[in-house]
This record gives C-alpha cells, structure tokens and sequence, in this order.
C-alpha cells in the first residue's frame, strides 16, 4: 500500500513531495513489476502527463511507454517503462528492470520530486529505518528551538502559524471554489526555516501587524482575539515562500480575505477617509 512521505522523508530525500510501499514476492520475482497506486500515482501522473502514458502493452509502443527517471543517489538517468496495461482501467504499473531498476523482495521502493525531476530508487528494511531512527523527533516537530523559547507564548503562536500553512498548503488542491485561485503551496520551505523566517518577519515589523500598524498580540499578551497574530501571503494569488509573506493581525487577514495589499490598503483608506 502506497503511504505518503513525512517530513522525515522530505528533508532525507531534499524531496517537494514522494511516497513509498513494500516491494511484494510476486512484484520482484514473478512479475518483475510494480503496480503504483496512491500518492505514487498521483507522483508519475502529475510529471509525465496522464496523456502521455501509453495505454496496452508496452510492446505496442515502445516510445510512448519508456519515460525517464533519476536513478537515488547517483542521479543516473535510466529509462523504464510505464504503462496503464488495461486500456479501460485505471491501473498503472512501472516494469522493472535488472539493470537499471530491480529492487528485492520487501524492500521500500519510493518515488519522489525534486526540482521538477522524477527520482525512483530503493532501500532495504534497515536501511529505511535508519531514516526515522536518525530523524525521529523531526517527525511530528521540525522545529528545533531552546527549552526557554519552546515555552514562551510567542514561540507557541509561531509555531501554530507554521502548522496552518503547511497544513493549507497540503490540504489545498490550488483551485478552491471561490470567486479567486488561490496557490498555496510550501515546497521552499522545512517546518523549522519557516518558523526561523516568522520570527525574522517579527523583528523586522517591530512586533506591529504589517497592514494595520497595531502591535500584534499572542496568547499571553492580550484578551483581544481579533488582534492575534496571523500569517497572510501579500499576493493572495502566490505561494507561501519568501518576499510573500507578512505577520498581521488575524482580523485583517480575514477582512483581506483573497485581495492583494494594494486592494485592502485601498480600502482601509476609504473607510479613513470617510471617517476623518
């Protein structure tokens, strides 16, 4: 069964996204073949374009069904074909190959990107767990702060601000249903450079809302909800990467809403204007 990679495997891989499963008896011996599903699929779909995978036997073409990977660790560059061997099903499968691609019976396959490049590759039992022995407290947490900062509020806030965006930018499939797209993907940043980043942000604000000029408030600090900090993306329309983002008061991230800043800015003025 295909499962998704953690966070773990992303920062071991320097990998945008991947998944893995359990390479079975029939799959290396019998078959010589993989059947990818899940996460695996959406991977090798996504990059080389449903259309362009060959429907039938890849004898019956040749060239449509070899495509081209980035063989882990060294790079190599090694063609496999891959293919939807049922023309009216959804089924796909990759065919191994002795010399290029073979891994044994139970061990972890993966497929993953990185910079727009589509790597496959292997690892023995032992080996894959050496990844979450070695990387196991970055499992649920990737950020690594001090004791006395772990506990602070503000660090609490920062934090939550980070799991929101990555936990928007998984969730979203970059074409809500509402009147504006919104992009919403994190792939420039690990849980921990992020939070580095919002603190960076912080500091450079002056601890104010960068569309109000009010002094942000965290729990801790404050009874006033509305004014509690918030992490919006200038260009609603963009990705949550730097020059992109800004620390503000959460009620005028909701009041922005999917504007950009000129707009809310606009807007902010009139409602002055119309009050001074």
């Amino acid at each position: 069964m295909s499962k998704e990679f953690n966070e773990v495997h992303l920062n071991h891989f320097n990998a945008q996204e991947g998944a893995y499963s359990v390479v079975t008896e029939r799959e290396s011996k019998i078959d010589s073949q993989i059947t990818i599903t899940g996460k695996e699929k959406t991977i090798a779909l996504e990059h080389f374009g449903e259309e362009n995978i060959h429907k039938g036997p890849a004898k019956n073409n040749k060239k449509l069904a070899n495509k081209e990977f980035n063989l882990f660790p060294s790079g190599e560059v090694i063609s496999l074909n891959i293919v939807f061997p049922k023309p009216k099903k959804k089924e796909v499968r990759i065919y191994l190959n002795k010399e290029k691609f073979k891994p044994k019976t139970n061990d972890i396959w993966f497929i993953f990107k990185r910079e727009n490049k589509i790597w496959i590759g292997s690892y023995n039992q032992n080996q894959w767990d050496a990844i979450s022995q070695e990387n196991s407290s970055q499992i649920t947490n990737d950020v690594s702060i001090s004791d006395e900062t772990n506990n602070s509020d503000l660090s609490k806030e920062i934090k939550r601000m980070v799991d929101t965006a990555f936990n928007t930018a998984k969730n979203a499939d970059g074409s809500l249903t509402t009147s504006k797209k919104k992009i919403k993907d994190a792939e420039s940043f690990t849980k921990k450079s992020l939070f580095e980043y919002i603190e960076q942000l912080i500091e450079t604000q002056k601890g104010k809302c960068a569309l109000t000029g009010l002094t942000l408030f965290y729990d801790g600090n404050h009874t006033d909800d509305a004014r509690r900090v918030s992490l919006d993306r200038i260009d609603s329309n963009g990705h949550y990467e730097k020059g992109n983002l800004q620390v503000v008061c959460k009620f005028a991230n909701n009041w922005k809403g999917a504007n950009d800043n000129a707009e809310f800015l606009r807007l902010i003025r009139l409602i002055q204007n119309q009050n001074g």
